[in-house]
């Protein structure tokens, strides 16, 4: 099963025509081209796996290029706003060093949660890598975006996460403009994420454009 998976996900890297061309991923059509099948009974589940984040059972990195391209043209066709968040857990490496590594893990799934259970049906939330996580606002612009980040950010502040008690997370936000690609996009947001830390922690770091 997991070399299956293993040369799933290297063929969807591969897959070129997939949402940033039509509006839904088409998984049948995925696999007819790149197998020859005209059915796959474990293709729903791979797919699915391939997919989402086995500690928090959010959508991962695989997933997060498929769902920005598509957003980003959607944004650029029809001249729609579009924000992306990222955020983490302000001195998480602090906390693996005196609570277990069950305990942390724990704690990243709780924070995925929070948010997912804070936000819209139509935004997107991804477990990035470790404790970082990236959020993707439809039809969001860069001050209601914002905003969403806060009430995010008072809402972690005030839960309170079992054996590690209180926490905060940083964040950095910005809003789409036609050109960015992918990597841009990461690279802004990784940059206002440092100056969000820089800046005293538990706090939103807009990128000025």
């Amino acid at each position: 099963m997991f070399g299956f998976i293993k040369e799933f996900v290297a063929a969807l890297k591969r897959y070129e025509e997939r949402s940033a061309v039509t509006n839904e991923f088409d998984g049948y059509g995925f696999m007819k081209r790149v197998y020859g099948v005209e059915s796959m009974p474990r293709f729903e589940t791979v797919a699915k796996l391939a997919r989402t984040d086995t500690l928090t059972q959010l959508y991962n990195r695989v997933a997060f290029d498929e769902f920005i391209a598509r957003e980003m043209a959607s944004a650029d066709r029809y001249q729609a706003p579009l924000s992306v968040t990222v955020f983490n857990i302000d001195n998480f490496r602090h906390m693996n060093k005196i609570h277990s590594y069950m305990a942390c893990d724990q704690l990243i799934r709780e924070v995925g949660q929070v948010v997912r259970e804070n936000i819209r049906t139509a935004d997107i939330l991804f477990r990035w890598y470790s404790d970082e996580f990236l959020l993707i606002l439809p039809h969001t612009d860069l001050e209601a975006a914002r905003s969403t980040c806060e009430k995010n950010r008072q809402m972690i502040e005030a839960h309170n996460f079992g054996e590690i008690g209180a926490i905060t997370c940083s964040f950095g936000v910005l809003q789409y403009r036609h050109g960015d690609t992918i990597d841009s996009i990461i690279k802004e947001l990784e940059s206002a994420l440092e100056r969000a830390k820089a800046g005293g922690k538990n706090r939103v770091e807009a990128v000025a454009r």
